[in-house]
């Protein structure tokens, strides 16, 4: 381990003198003349200084009462003296001696004021000419006049002046006084006819007539009374009950029987009743209304729930669209026999009908058809638009809007890339009003 302080070492190999940093008496110490190599306690010490670290640095100043021809002189302080050699080593010499102190430096201060030398004296004395006015004072050429510029300037301002007296003179001359006479119509060059405007009587659409005759619909509070209606509908074990649920009940009390009046564990049990998202229109009444998704035990895909409000102002459940939606029978009639046609309840969306063949787009008017609430697996209904039907359904549907709707559909014969139907019919459309454009 080495610190900052050096020591004059002697070989005892060689006899001579180098400088040494290693202080520790077990360090290794190499001789740099004979390459003797040994203990740092086997060096003898002759001397060490204080520090190879760099100190401030010292500048000597002349005196002011100093002779010009002298010189300072420092004298060096004293060395021990070095012992001769014997050819026995001699015991080391203490690790750290109290340094010798310096005398202090002498301070030469320069005079404040320095006398002038011939060197700053010019030459020859300067005398500039009297200022008479003769000479003219110099201007810089960024700051003398340009004749173009000025000529310019005046052009400019002479031209907005003629411009504004024009204009001025313009209203004085040409505003109609009280006392002149108003041209007469005979006067004036006879117009062109013109032309009758041909406009084409614009239906309304069902939903835009029901919107106007019937109030809106509070969405939260018909979901409320559905999910209070449902419940009903599975939990309770009263048939009497159970046709109070549902709308014209004795009509359809034969399938409201069969479907619960099964075993205990064939029974569809109610698992999830949520709202679906957005609201349907019903055509071709024109009926906004909000749906469920109710899912049971039996039907995990959802089926769809909405109410029907009777003349006496209650609602009721759908029973038709609840039974064919959690049956799936559309699906279960397509895969029987494709190609007979069938009713079933639907919710369809217009779409693109890009599952079609580029060479069939323009023939269908085409949308994305769902007999589940769960929006998967949608089945691609098409419409002819050249028909009664296609012009129907083109004119009352919209994008971005779902309808609900009871059609009468069966495969379609073109080549698709997916499931896709032929809407022949939708219950209660009135074609007959519908004309061609």
């Amino acid at each position: 381990m080495t610190s900052g302080l050096v020591a004059s070492v002697q070989c005892p190999a060689c006899g001579q003198f180098f400088l040494c940093q290693q202080q520790a008496a077990e360090g290794m110490v190499t001789c740099p003349h004979c390459a003797h190599q040994g203990y740092r306690a086997h060096f003898p010490t002759q001397g060490q200084t204080a520090s190879l670290a760099p100190g401030r640095r010292q500048v000597f100043q002349k005196p002011a009462d100093m002779p010009a021809g002298t010189q300072p002189f420092f004298e060096p302080p004293p060395q021990p003296p070095v012992p001769a050699w014997t050819g026995h080593l001699q015991a080391p010499a203490p690790m750290m001696q109290t340094p010798v102190a310096a005398p202090a430096p002498q301070v030469w201060r320069q005079p404040t004021s320095t006398a002038p030398t011939a060197a700053m004296q010019p030459a020859v004395e300067l005398r500039l000419p009297p200022d008479d006015g003769s000479v003219p004072e110099f201007v810089p050429p960024h700051q003398q006049g340009s004749p173009v510029k000025t000529f310019f300037l005046g052009a400019s301002m002479v031209a907005v002046l003629a411009i504004g007296g024009w204009i001025w003179w313009d209203a004085q001359n040409h505003t109609p006084s009280p006392n002149r006479p108003l041209p007469v119509a005979s006067a004036l060059p006879e117009a062109f006819p013109a032309e009758p405007e041909v406009r084409r009587a614009a239906i309304p659409t069902t939903a835009e007539t029901a919107e106007a005759a019937r109030p809106t619909v509070d969405v939260a509070a018909v979901q409320s009374e559905a999910r209070v209606l449902v419940e009903k509908l599975f939990q309770t074990d009263d048939p009497a009950e159970r046709l109070g649920t549902v709308h014209d009940g004795t009509r359809h009390a034969a399938e409201i029987e069969a479907f619960f009046n099964v075993p205990a564990d064939q029974r569809p049990k109610l698992t999830v009743l949520s709202a679906v998202k957005g609201t349907a229109v019903s055509l071709p009444q024109g009926e906004v209304m909000p749906l469920l998704n109710l899912s049971t035990s039996k039907c995990s895909q959802g089926a769809l729930v909405r109410l029907i409000e009777s003349t006496e102002g209650q609602r009721r459940i759908d029973w038709p669209l609840l039974r064919e939606t959690h049956e799936g029978v559309l699906r279960q009639n397509l895969a029987v026999n494709a190609e007979a046609p069938s009713w079933a309840w639907a919710l369809i969306k217009p779409s693109h009908g890009f599952e079609l063949q580029e060479k069939d787009r323009p023939l269908y008017l085409t949308f994305s058809m769902h007999v589940t609430a769960d929006g998967r697996s949608p089945i691609l209904a098409c419409a002819e638009r050249e028909t009664p039907l296609g012009r129907y359904l083109d004119r009352e549907t919209d994008w971005g809007q779902a309808y609900l709707c009871r059609v009468f559909v069966r495969r379609l014969p073109a080549e698709t890339s997916g499931e896709a139907v032929l809407i022949v019919d939708c219950e209660g459309a009135a074609l007959s009003q519908v004309t061609p454009p």
